[in-house]
């Protein structure tokens, strides 16, 4: 298989010929996520980034930018509180 590959997309095709089992791969990756990604760690992460003055200012540039993107008004939503939708004429739908 990995001749016929070699010989059909040339360099591209990748040469390792290691493999690890796919359960293996994915239990490692898995303790290593517990083991770094704790509830105490994400709190961390969030007060440093709530602290973190020059990247709040950078977000709300970004929300100011984005919402002066987006068009002037908005129709309002087809679906009733029911999940069903009601019949309405919008700026958007024929007729």
């Amino acid at each position: 298989m990995l001749r016929r590959e070699r010989r059909e997309r040339g360099d591209i095709a990748c040469s390792n010929t290691t493999g690890v089992p796919a359960s293996d791969l994915h239990a490692a990756v898995i303790e290593t996520l517990r083991k770094t990604f704790t509830p105490e760690t994400f709190v961390a992460h969030m007060e440093q980034q709530a602290g973190n003055i020059v990247a709040r200012e950078q977000r709300a540039a970004e929300r100011s930018n984005l919402l002066a993107e987006l068009p002037a008004s908005r129709p309002p939503s087809s679906v009733s509180s029911r999940g069903s939708a009601r019949s309405r004429t919008t700026p958007w739908s024929p007729g």
